[in-house]
């Protein structure tokens, strides 16, 4: 469903593929992209929030992570 070598270094195993479709999944996946298709309110179930400033742009940063991941920005 999705390419295992990007669910693997961005999203916890067995949770991106179920918080965002397959068709989007190489958009949400690469470190660059990981918050353009996921809610906000899924967010952190979809990235650890130990990775969110790792892998989301500071520039959308704040529109999807939850204000806990925010104080790490």
């Amino acid at each position: 469903m999705c390419p295992s070598a990007r669910y693997d270094q961005v999203c916890p195993s067995a949770k991106c593929d179920q918080m965002c479709p397959s068709a989007r999944y190489d958009q949400v996946c690469p470190s660059a992209k990981c918050d353009q298709m996921c809610p906000s309110a899924r967010y952190d179930q979809v990235c650890p929030s130990a990775k969110c400033d790792q892998m989301c742009p500071s520039a959308r940063y704040d529109q999807v992570c939850p204000s806990k991941c925010l104080i790490l920005l």
